[in-house]
């Protein structure tokens, strides 16, 4: 479209550019008639010259060739997303149940045992109140030797006694209070007596079944470091006042 019209433009202006000259012409043509004489003008009418006119082939303006359009660059290729990997499930840390220490047990503290107090007993001077305190008759003192001749306890293990005996009536009194050495020596003492104790209980029990439950009756006893054997009718009190002292 715009071709045509450029063309009918360029055809437009060498029409005018035509006309413009004819008119050109005629008017130096008339001038000249006027200025002449009319036999000369007569004579020497020429004969108009028919000038072709000069056709202007329409120049047609060759389209300007639009550039190819620029080939549009590829679009780039978006790189595919690169793939997340899975996140990795953190197993949670079990957090081990709070170990519940055991309150120490604080020891007791050990009672020490107050160290005993040993008494310090005359022994003699008891066997002298006991005598007395129970009316004994015709009783005998027996020292360590006698102790070792009569019951086989080693003068050794003896730190202090009070011993007697009676020969009168049919069971004679008898009682021996020893204070051994040590606990060793006790011990040695408690077995002499333990066997005086079963002599006298097997002449009893053979001579008289009275004296015999009597014999019976009798007994060992300690305390601490003190060992007495009272063989008498009057054992019970003799016991008593020897328990009083030494305990």
């Amino acid at each position: 479209m715009k071709k045509r019209l450029f063309a009918a433009l360029l055809l437009c202006c060498a029409v005018l550019s035509l006309c413009a000259c004819k008119g050109k012409d005629t008017t130096d043509t008339t001038a000249a008639s006027t200025a002449l004489p009319v036999s000369a003008s007569t004579e020497l009418t020429a004969e108009p010259t028919t000038e072709a006119p000069t056709t202007t082939a329409p120049t047609t303006a060759k389209p300007t060739t639009t550039a190819a359009p620029t080939t549009t660059a590829k679009p780039t290729t978006t790189a595919k997303p690169t793939t997340t990997a899975a996140p990795t499930t953190t197993k949670p840390t079990t957090t081990a149940a709070p170990t519940t220490a055991k309150p120490t047990t604080t020891a007791k503290p050990t009672t020490t045992a107050a160290p005993t107090t040993v008494k310090s007993v005359d022994l003699a001077a008891l066997s002298n109140r006991i005598i007395a305190g129970n009316g004994i008759q015709g009783a005998m003192s027996l020292d360590k030797s006698q102790l070792t001749n009569l019951y086989g306890i080693a003068q050794s293990d003896i730190a202090s006694s009070g011993c007697f005996v009676t020969m009168a009536g049919s069971f004679p009194d008898e009682a021996i209070m020893i204070e051994a050495k040590d606990a060793a020596a006790k011990n040695r003492i408690v077995s002499a007596l333990n066997t005086r104790l079963n002599d006298v209980m097997v002449q009893a029990q053979n001579y008289d079944p009275e004296d015999y439950d009597l014999a019976r009756q009798c007994k060992v006893i300690t305390s601490g470091n003190y060992v007495a054997l009272f063989i008498s009718p009057s054992h019970a009190a003799m016991e008593s006042a020897f328990r009083a002292a030494v305990g």
